[in-house]
């Protein structure tokens, strides 16, 4: 088994090696191989530690770990984005949408409604800019 370490990123570099990947199958370790020039490491060496990098809906991925919140009705509610997916109230969700319906009982566009934690900025901001930011060619 190959000794992995964790290394804390900001979001700016997360979506950058997001935007390098050639596919889905390739992990954010095997884009920072391949961009410093160091050799691919064999399937057999990389099984354990793959992961999905975030929810991606959309055309945006939300980083696994991302905080969100929302309030309704005078009631803040928080959720985080993790294996790919909203986790809410020990309920997982594929969607922000999905998500805050679970707390609505209505169709609420859950772009609209969260916010998500910029820890780079130190700011809560709506998830739509998150998405526009995503879809910016100039990023």
């Amino acid at each position: 088994m190959i000794d992995m370490r964790t290394i804390l990123i900001d979001f700016d570099v997360h979506k950058e090696i997001e935007r390098r990947r050639r596919s889905f199958k390739e992990t954010p370790n095997d884009v920072l191989r391949r961009n410093f020039g160091l050799p691919a490491l064999m399937p057999d060496e990389t099984e354990e530690i793959r992961e999905e990098p975030g929810l991606a809906v959309r055309g945006t991925v939300i980083p696994n770990g991302t905080k969100l919140r929302g309030t309704y009705k005078g009631i803040q509610y928080y959720a985080e984005v993790n294996e790919g997916q909203i986790i809410f109230n020990g309920k997982k969700f594929k969607s922000p949408s999905a998500a805050v319906m679970d707390i609505t009982h209505v169709n609420t566009n859950g772009w609209i409604f969260w916010e998500y934690y910029d820890a780079v900025n130190s700011e809560w901001k709506i998830l739509k800019t998150l998405r526009e930011k995503a879809q910016d060619p100039m990023g």
